[in-house]
């Protein structure tokens, strides 16, 4: 075995695709200039959902896969197999496994697990559930997509009845042909906190806040435009800082300590990110767990490497390292 050989896996993307379906070519490119320059011999691979890749896999003989795969086939819940298949192949990989891959895809899985853990996270909008519905502001987005895929202005409604919102509910199913789901709408600053694996506990980073500046984003979120039309207005005018005040530090001790539960409670491994609300009451709310989020040298998770001194290319080693780690554990059995 080569041991200087490390394929970097990715989805089949069209180069002409929408930016954050093309941004996983880029964060490949700039991973292969990592390895590149570490001496290492990198090759780029496209997971087809006719398994293609599979046998050039096998030819390429690599120590260690670096997984980008985030979609499979199109679809994002199937992208969870990439991690079995290289475990059948005897192949190490980075990031998390099948089932913590499985279980955060599925935000409503999440935020179920989360709540019997005693973990905050936004009621959701319950459709089987009409008599327990509680009026007021809730946000209506895709059940497993991420990247802030079907976001907008329009995601967010004042709600009144039951009725209205199962209407609202089903109308962008229809629209989108994909499973939304409804949470409450928490008002105020969004944070999100990064982790790196070291030695199977996770390293967690100093958290991030989105800045909204202007009045072009009322709601102040982070939407598709926002994250990645760079001509728009919201997208200049949304800043991550690692900049607080001396009454903020209370605060992000508690987001660091939940990130680090969400680590272990869906059993993260690699690197991860978790993206809060703090209402006005300074309470925090979970919105989502990553695992394998954007790792491009502009995201979030190298910002936050970067902010505690850790460069791009120290950060894709430590991640390349974690995956090889002797003692690290997967278990992919759901």
């Amino acid at each position: 075995m080569n041991k200087k050989r490390i394929v970097i896996l990715h989805q089949e993307v069209q180069g002409d695709g929408p930016p954050d379906e093309v941004d996983v070519l880029n964060t490949a490119g700039s991973i292969r200039q990592v390895l590149e320059a570490e001496k290492y011999e990198p090759f780029t691979l496209a997971a087809d959902p006719g398994f293609h890749f599979i046998p050039a896999l096998k030819a390429l003989n690599p120590s260690i896969v670096f997984n980008l795969v985030e979609t499979f086939g199109g679809s994002t819940a199937a992208a969870a197999i990439v991690p079995d298949i290289l475990k059948f192949l005897q192949i190490p990989c980075t990031g998390s496994s099948h089932r913590a891959l499985f279980m955060t895809t599925d935000k409503i899985l999440t935020k179920n697990i989360l709540s019997e853990a005693g973990l905050p996270t936004p009621p959701l909008f319950k459709r089987q559930d009409p008599d327990h519905f509680t009026p007021g502001w809730y946000m209506f987005k895709p059940v497993e997509e991420d990247a802030s895929i079907g976001i907008s202005d329009d995601s967010v409604r004042d709600v009144r009845s039951y009725s209205q919102a199962l209407q609202i509910l089903l109308s962008f199913e229809s629209a989108e042909s994909i499973p939304f789901f409804g949470e409450h709408f928490v008002t105020g600053r969004e944070f999100n906190v990064s982790l790196i694996g070291k030695g199977g506990s996770p390293r967690v980073l100093f958290p991030a806040e989105m800045i909204f500046t202007g009045n072009v984003n009322p709601y102040k979120i982070v939407d598709y435009e926002s994250k990645w039309v760079e001509s728009s207005p919201r997208y200049r005018e949304s800043n991550r800082t690692f900049t607080y005040t001396e009454s903020d530090q209370a605060l992000l001790n508690l987001l660091r300590k939940l990130a680090e539960q969400c680590w272990q409670l869906t059993g993260l491994q690699g690197y991860a990110r978790v993206d809060f609300r703090v209402d006005e009451k300074n309470q925090p709310w979970i919105l989502e767990v990553n695992a394998n989020p954007c790792i491009s040298p502009d995201g979030g998770l190298a910002a936050a490497a970067l902010y505690e001194g850790l460069s791009y290319q120290e950060l894709i080693m430590e991640i390349i390292q974690e995956a090889i780690h002797d003692d690290q554990k997967r278990n992919l059995s759901l």
